[in-house]
């Protein structure tokens, strides 16, 4: 047997699957390219503000949150929790209207009925009034009484007593007073 007859003038090569691997080599290469592009593309200001700007929400509420535990830890010895107690109750007693107080009794209080006595007590935001007036009959301390819950100024009426006096009847009672804002003056 004789060797195959070649008639090529260069040798014969396969070279299909190094092509072949060259190829898909450079489209790995292209898709990582275009990954790469499309990472960049996000990264870019215009597509990262609203992440900025959360990361900056969420750093000040951390801030606060941070501050709001210092203060809440902050422990302040008796005395000076005395001295802010008091100048908590100056300040809100000079936060008190009396004249507009006056003029919603002058508006409610019957004719037979005199305000003896006003004590006020403020006590976060809300003020507790004590009040003691002389009627000259029973009829017309009730009549108070009733005059004082209709108004919207006055909640949680409550008479306290009612004793006969040498002017004749004597009522005390206390209630919650709310103090009209500057608007609805």
């Amino acid at each position: 047997m004789s060797a195959p007859l070649n008639l090529a003038s260069r040798p014969f090569r396969n070279t299909r699957l190094p092509r072949l691997l060259l190829g898909l080599a450079w489209l790995g290469v292209l898709a990582l390219t275009v990954l790469q592009a499309v990472l960049v593309w996000r990264l870019l200001p215009a597509h990262t503000e609203p992440q900025w700007r959360e990361a900056r929400r969420l750093e000040s509420q951390l801030a606060t949150m941070a501050q709001r535990d210092k203060l809440a830890r902050t422990e302040v010895d008796k005395d000076t929790l005395e001295r802010w107690s008091a100048l908590q109750e100056l300040v809100d007693r000079r936060a008190f209207s009396w004249s507009r107080l006056f003029v919603v009794l002058e508006e409610l209080a019957p004719p037979g009925v005199r305000v003896l006595s006003l004590a006020p007590r403020v006590q976060g935001g809300s003020v507790k009034l004590e009040l003691e007036a002389e009627a000259r009959s029973q009829p017309e301390a009730l009549e108070l009484l009733r005059a004082l819950e209709a108004r919207p100024e006055f909640e949680q009426v409550y008479p306290l007593s009612m004793d006969e006096s040498a002017g004749g009847r004597r009522l005390r009672c206390t209630m919650l007073y709310q103090q009209a804002t500057e608007e609805g003056q």
